[in-house]
């Protein structure tokens, strides 16, 4: 069975600006006052409590909406670590998969939705299941930046940023 945030609100304390919990009741291997936080750089922070393992972000909402998460939620700057309320939203595995930081593996231009045609750059994205030929450019920057304002026409908040 899933915590409750009468029970989180028990245990934890969250901070909804820095996105820290604290600890309220001492465990077996824990003080009060301890705090959650990454364990790596770019990492999710988890926290064990009642026998099971939840993300932190997860928890925030719950704490903050009384709700875990309908679908999915995305750190609106890329960073697991942040779990402050004003960096997560609500988001579809499509509109999380939009704000992802990186390229293809085989990427090699450099840009997001770019590769090289001869001599030129072509753009292109996806949305929807359907994909967009954006056209041919000189450079690379060109095809880029076409690439990007697609990407904000059909993915709106959740358009890729650099």
């Amino acid at each position: 069975m899933k915590i409750t945030q009468a029970r989180l609100k028990e245990l934890l304390h969250y901070n909804p600006l820095t996105g820290i919990f604290t600890l309220l009741i001492a465990s077996k291997r824990r003080r009060v006052g301890h705090t959650f936080g990454p364990k790596h750089p770019g990492s999710y922070v988890t926290i064990f409590l009642d026998g099971k393992i939840y993300k932190a972000h997860h928890l925030a909402w719950l704490y903050t909406h009384g709700r875990f998460p309908k679908v999915m939620l995305d750190h609106e700057n890329r960073d697991k670590g942040d779990n402050a309320i004003k960096n997560l939203r609500e988001a579809t595995a499509q509109q999380n998969a939009c704000n992802k930081r990186y390229r293809r593996k085989d990427n090699t231009t450099g840009f997001r939705g770019v590769s090289p045609s001869g001599k030129r750059w072509v753009a292109a994205c996806t949305a929807n299941g359907k994909a967009y030929h954006l056209g041919s450019y000189a450079t690379p920057e060109e095809a880029s930046a076409a690439y990007e304002k697609r990407s904000a026409e059909l993915h709106g908040e959740f358009k890729y940023k650099r």
